[in-house]
């Protein structure tokens, strides 16, 4: 019997990837075919790997829906840090200017809380049997006790602070934003749900403006008074080379590394600078102090751009430090470099938080629960009937596959040379990444 083919979708490779190949793992276990594609090639992909499941990463993308035609489609969210109504409901069912109607054809959402679950429910289009609550498999990592005590054992005993924050208008991974046409281009009914009611792109603009600005100036201060070393981490959506010139200045303080996953990038250090993004919650897992910049930008200010609540200030923010000056947030650095710092909040709390936005309680592996429901629920399916892929996806001058994907692929890295960010534009969409692969390897030696 001809083995059941999945296609899985890699959304975002620094952010997904290694999540995505934890899964793979756990289907490949089970006998299934696996393959996986990134957006620029994914429809080329279903014409040559002839997938009879696809596993996408967000319900609103039109390849998905396109792609139920001759297959069943489930999805596995490769986001949704900030989980609030807004924007989990923004991944499962669009924005304002496109919004699905139906949902019929998804077979099963596979998602990280139970309120999710609630907030869909309440759409009264999905299905309580279309939705399971599972965790996120990138998480699946951090409950390999064996890896993380070798990570752990290979720090430095060098005190180290890692920065890792979004701000990804100001400097973005496929090159220069040419604002102009950014605003010609946008839809005139696009929304962000993290603003505030009536808000738009420009909110989101001057929001990471300041939390650049305020960053600059606390990594400046973190060197000019010798706190630690600094790893900055720069976000996936970003063009690392942006901050080459800090490592430039401070060759003996301060080291930019975009490849370094994030595992390894918590596990190396000792506290983590963060603005409000959830890579604190995964400091969190792993015990790491987490101190937040958000305390230095003016609080009215902040919230007439942004929601409060959409951006995690009701939630996982309050977990995070949140000194008012810079001179706070060094006496924070200096007790926890003294190991004086005491948490504001409880384990007990901690626990709590990632079990609500996570699962977390679950003793169980995310990928291997989400691989055997898939493999349940599709045992008794009958594939025979799939038709030709190329009725869905056509290819343009009616081209030999192997010569289309040849073409596709040389398109992908004329955009990247083009964009003049080259690596991270490449970095963003290639399905192979050195050190994401180095440490899965380490993954499945101790899993």
């Amino acid at each position: 019997m001809e083995r059941i083919r999945i296609l899985i979708h890699n959304d975002n490779t620094k952010r997904d990837l290694l999540g995505i190949k934890i899964l793979q793992l756990e289907l490949d276990k089970l006998g299934f075919k696996t393959k996986i594609c990134n957006s620029q090639e994914a429809e080329i992909m279903f014409r040559s790997f002839k997938p009879n499941i696809f596993l996408a990463s967000r319900a609103d993308q039109n390849i998905s829906k396109q792609a139920s035609k001759n297959c069943l489609v489930f999805i596995i969210p490769g986001e949704g840090g900030h989980q609030t109504k807004e924007t989990m409901l923004s991944v499962f069912m669009g924005r304002a200017y496109w919004k699905l109607d139906n949902v019929d054809w998804i077979k099963k959402c596979y998602l990280w809380n139970k309120e999710t679950f609630n907030w869909l429910i309440e759409t009264k289009l999905f299905k309580e049997k279309q939705l399971k609550v599972v965790g996120s498999p990138r998480l699946d990592i951090y409950k390999n006790k064996t890896l993380l005590n070798i990570l752990d054992k290979n720090k430095e005993k060098k005190f180290k602070i890692g920065v890792a924050f979004s701000a990804k208008s100001t400097s973005a991974y496929y090159g220069p934003l040419h604002f102009p046409k950014v605003y010609y281009d946008m839809n005139p009914k696009m929304n962000f749900p993290i603003t505030i009611k009536g808000g738009h792109f420009e909110d989101i603009v001057w929001r990471d403006h300041s939390i650049l600005r305020n960053m600059m100036t606390v990594i400046k201060t973190c060197i000019e008074n010798n706190y630690g070393d600094i790893i900055l981490r720069p976000s996936p959506f970003e063009d690392p080379k942006e901050f080459d010139f800090l490592e430039k200045s401070y060759p003996n303080k301060i080291k930019v590394l975009p490849n370094q996953t994030l595992p390894e990038f918590l596990s190396e250090i000792d506290l983590l600078l963060t603005c409000w993004s959830t890579v604190g919650l995964e400091a969190i897992i792993l015990n790491k102090p987490v101190i937040s910049i958000a305390g230095l930008i003016a609080e009215k200010r902040l919230f007439q751009h942004i929601s409060k609540t959409a951006s995690g200030f009701d939630s996982f923010v309050n977990f995070y430090s949140k000194p008012k000056s810079i001179e706070e947030l060094g006496k924070e650095i200096i007790k926890i470099k003294n190991k004086t710092y005491q948490p504001k909040n409880s384990k007990l709390k901690k626990d709590k938080l990632l079990n609500d936005l996570y699962n977390w309680e679950s003793k169980k592996l995310t990928s291997k629960e989400i691989a055997l429901d898939i493999f349940n629920t599709v045992k008794e399916e009958d594939f025979s009937k799939q038709k030709d892929w190329k009725y869905f996806f056509p290819i343009k001058f009616n081209l030999p596959i192997w010569l289309a994907f040849y073409l596709k692929r040389a398109l992908i890295h004329y955009r990247a040379f083009k964009s003049g960010t080259y690596k991270g534009f490449m970095t963003f969409y290639n399905n192979y990444d050195k050190e994401i692969i180095k440490l899965f390897e380490k993954y499945k030696k101790f899993s």
